[in-house]
């Protein structure tokens, strides 16, 4: 990462049609009827697409374990988790109609579009006879969001997840003379000084006092947003109105103040091209101070970047701590609705033998299941204490040794259980009760409206574009007609009529 002589790289969002080619025309979804026979002497093939965690080589030891136990063959196609990049590998095919059998999804208007077109199928028979597990470990509330015409078309493959946090590099902190921060003047005086005293000491101009990823932009900054008392996602009470927090004046506020720190240099320029799994080996580089994310992440067994940086420096430490106050001394971690955090998981309506699949999932939402694919074999790679933790044997607590060989939480994605990692540090278990602490709903409802449905995806990706060039915007530009065009694209768009529907949502829930 070299800091002089960089040309700023503006990130724009290339809003794709979603469904190229599709038309109008509906076609009739596959319906699953009981009973369902699995005879699992037939060996069949299937592909599964899912985001990518980590580089997972082709035929590891955890994929053998898995198509032995199921007698099948799973390809598991893993694309980069960029804002764009998985989607639009997506939408390519599904007009090309060569689906996979097994699909992650992210967002519910993708899914309703889906199931209009008769790409996926509904999955209730299937999860009756084979998903006990599933339905043991999920509330029914957490399924509702995933019905259309009152059929189920994707199982919710995570719940209560641990929230993103922000986190900071104590270790620079303590070099500089400088307090973990409270106000966001103590935070702007420490990406100052990560940004321009050298922290790392090796006498160049090449460190950066925030970085982050693409998936999702805005987390990084979440620090000016919570101080202007808002996140940049969400909804928020304004005179008895429910309005959208991205289009409020302190959403303004917000990303003018991070244009300052960007044109003060103080914001790592490439930030906007780093994909997540990207980003994990930045951290690796140790060329910046702070950023946000899951806390799972500050456990080097967990994340590989992380291990990079610690295996290679031994002073540098990241931690999480309290999110600064804000202009009426408050301090939140705002969340969302933890009733459907994380992806859904579908099946292609092509798919001819979609047992085999549901079974794979249940299996790894079963605690036997859940365990062999996130740490292997007990006796082997792990054993647990009297107390029930777990502890890695030979060297097994390596990261990149358990990914090569599939393990980790790649594989685990299929179905997740709701995460209690016996093996992390303290310093996840620290971020996760700042969490608990100052977590705060980012609204007072949570529902998926028609228009939602319709609109939400390309708002999400008009709002992200925005947000991403007001932020890099150089000296001299609009910025606030930058945000006021984004505001009326985003109203014109569908936001006046999701606005409309969520107030009615509220006040018929009120009553």
């Amino acid at each position: 990462m070299y800091k002089k002589g960089l040309s700023i790289i503006m990130f724009v969002f290339l809003i794709t049609s979603l469904f190229v080619g599709c038309g109008n025309k509906k076609a009739v979804p596959t319906v699953v009827t009981a009973p369902l026979v699995d005879d699992m002497s037939q060996h069949y093939k299937y592909t599964i697409m899912q985001g990518k965690q980590f580089d997972v080589p082709a035929g590891n030891s955890m994929e053998q374990f898995l198509n032995k136990k199921f007698n099948a063959t799973f390809e598991f196609m893993l694309v980069p988790r960029g804002q764009t990049d998985y989607q639009n590998k997506l939408n390519l095919l599904m007009a090309s109609g060569d689906m996979p059998d097994l699909i992650q999804l992210n967002d519910l208007a993708i899914e309703k579009k889906m199931v209009d077109q008769g790409l996926i199928m509904p999955l209730d028979d299937l999860v009756t006879k084979y998903g006990a597990e599933m339905k043991k470990i999920r509330p029914d509330a957490l399924w509702d969001p995933f019905k259309f015409n009152g059929k189920l078309y994707s199982v919710p493959n995570q719940f209560l997840d641990t929230s993103a946090v922000p986190i900071i590099r104590t270790d620079w902190l303590n070099k500089l003379g400088l307090p973990i921060p409270t106000t966001i003047e103590e935070y702007e005086t420490a990406i100052k000084a990560f940004t321009e005293n050298d922290p790392d000491g090796n006498g160049k101009n090449d460190t950066y006092g925030i970085s982050g990823s693409n998936a999702p932009i805005m987390d990084s900054f979440s620090q000016a947003f919570e101080y202007e008392g808002i996140s940049y996602d969400g909804w928020k009470l304004v005179n008895g109105q429910l309005t959208y927090m991205a289009i409020l004046p302190e959403a303004k506020a917000a990303l003018k103040r991070i244009n300052t720190w960007f044109k003060n240099g103080w914001i790592d320029p490439q930030f906007p091209i780093y994909t997540r799994d990207k980003f994990e080996e930045i951290i690796g580089q140790g060329k910046f101070g702070s950023y946000t994310f899951d806390s799972q992440r500050l456990d080097p067994a967990f994340d590989i970047g992380l291990k990079t940086l610690y295996d290679k420096d031994k002073n540098a430490k990241f931690l999480s701590y309290a999110p600064v106050k804000n202009k009426d001394g408050k301090q939140n971690i705002f969340t969302g609705d933890q009733r459907s955090i994380g992806y859904t998981m579908a099946i292609s309506a092509k798919c001819e033998h979609p047992e085999r699949l549901m079974e794979l999932m249940n299996y790894a939402a079963s605690e036997e299941g859940y365990m062999r694919i996130r740490y292997g074999e007990e006796g082997v790679n792990y054993k647990k204490d009297d107390k029930g933790i777990v502890q890695f044997i030979n060297g097994w607590t390596d990261v990149n040794k358990r990914t090569q060989a599939g393990m980790s939480i790649q594989y685990s994605n299929l179905f997740r259980r709701v995460w209690l990692d016996s093996t992390a540090n303290q310093s996840v278990w620290d971020a996760d009760g700042l969490t608990k602490k100052y977590g705060t709903p980012n609204s007072p409802i949570y529902t998926t409206t028609p228009a939602m449905l319709t609109s939400s995806f390309i708002l999400n990706q008009l709002r992200d574009d925005s947000f991403a060039k007001i932020v890099s915007a150089k000296n001299g530009s609009d910025v606030d007609k930058m945000f006021d065009d984004f505001v009326t694209k985003w109203e014109s768009g569908g936001g006046d009529a999701i606005t409309k529907e969520i107030n009615a949502e509220y006040i018929k829930n009120k009553k």
